[in-house]
């Protein structure tokens, strides 16, 4: 590309070796007067002299100030050139940011749609293997064998297969879930890493003890932590199904029945408007988003329980972490999960409903808490 050629480029040869030649010729000339010349030449010479130092001082000076102008130009030059450069790179990272965002959305889709179709094949199947069953031992209750033998068989079979059935729905909820939560944290993780903020992320899945339909029996239910993202959970220092919280005892659960998201941000335990059932939180992270795990239909909304991220920021001060756009991010998730409880649900109450009197929230409560009389 061709260079431009400026006033500064142009005038400082000039001035650096022209006025400085000349300067010189006419010191020399004042100084041969001072010493050839009279009183009267000595004084005029002297004068000239002091003249000529001077214009050169100006000279000297003026060449200066071009460079110094110069210097400025070219690192302003520089500095836009950084700039834009800086810009690009900005718009490249975040244009991929949003490519990221979308397959990530469309994988998650894809997941859900597939994991749904699969239960409801397998529901479908018990229930034909159940249909099968009835004719056999209507059979049976016609032969040899008594009624009561006959329903003792039944209900053994049954139970091995209602056994079968909700170990296979329990297998696709926790597939479904770990690859959901650990692309959620990734993303999250990549949101941060655009603003500058090189944080790790947690992901938990608070799950209510039973589908809650209507927010004024919220005192009936429990929230529980279902699940937590791999990294977190190997490590074993953070609860999964050990406790009970109830929903109005802690500020994000209680804001999320009615609002689409709860942000924290480097919160205190000091704070008065900000109150969490875990005494400790402030060990694990202290800036927090909570968004609702709900799904509408037809006027009634089901509630299944909240997905949280939280980070510890302890490098950053007090810095805004988290705002919508990871909320937002985080309710794509949320979204999808109720669809899949939805469905799970959905199928458990067809399968099960006559022979259970719980949903598949109740099943999961149930497991964990089990386990901790158990231990």
């Amino acid at each position: 590309m061709k260079k431009e050629i400026t006033l500064a480029d142009l005038s400082t040869p000039l001035i650096k070796f022209g006025g400085l030649i000349l300067n010189v010729i006419a010191i020399l000339i004042s100084i041969f007067g001072i010493i050839s010349g009279d009183e009267v030449k000595k004084w005029l010479f002297g004068i000239l002299l002091c003249s000529y130092i001077l214009i050169m001082l100006c000279v000297i000076l003026t060449y200066s100030i071009i460079l110094i102008s110069r210097k400025e130009v070219n690192d302003s030059k520089n500095a836009l050139e950084s700039l834009k450069e800086f810009d690009k790179n900005a718009l490249e990272l975040l244009s991929k940011f949003n490519d990221n965002i979308i397959i990530f959305n469309k994988n998650m889709i894809r997941r859900t749609q597939y994991k749904m179709t699969l239960i409801s094949i397998k529901s479908d199947n018990f229930i034909q293997s159940m249909e099968f069953m009835k004719e056999k031992f209507n059979v049976l209750k016609r032969s040899i064998l008594t009624e009561d033998i006959t329903v003792s068989v039944f209900e053994e079979e049954f139970n091995k297969s209602n056994k079968n059935y909700t170990s296979d729905l329990y297998r696709h909820y926790n597939d479904y879930l770990k690859s959901i939560i650990e692309d959620t944290k990734k993303i999250l993780e990549e949101s941060l890493t655009l603003k500058g903020y090189q944080l790790p992320v947690a992901i938990t899945l608070k799950l209510l003890s039973k589908v809650l339909i209507d927010t004024n029996n919220r005192n009936e239910v429990k929230v529980f932590t279902a699940f937590r993202n791999y990294e977190v959970y190997i490590e074993h220092i953070r609860e999964v199904g050990e406790k009970d919280f109830a929903i109005d005892l802690n500020t994000d659960f209680s804001t999320c029945l009615f609002k689409d998201y709860f942000i924290k941000n480097n919160v205190k335990k000091t704070d008065k408007d900000y109150s969490n059932e875990h005494t400790d939180f402030d060990q694990y992270y202290n800036c927090t988003i909570t968004v609702p795990i709900r799904l509408d239909c037809e006027g009634v909304r089901n509630f299944f329980g909240y997905l949280c991220c939280d980070v510890l920021n302890k490098e950053y001060g007090d810095e805004t972490i988290f705002d919508g756009r990871e909320a937002n991010i985080l309710s794509l998730s949320a979204f999808n999960i109720a669809m899949f409880l939805d469905n799970i649900n959905g199928f458990w109450e067809q399968v099960l409903g006559r022979y259970l009197n719980v949903d598949f929230n109740d099943f999961i409560y149930t497991s964990f808490y089990e386990k901790r009389g158990k231990s």
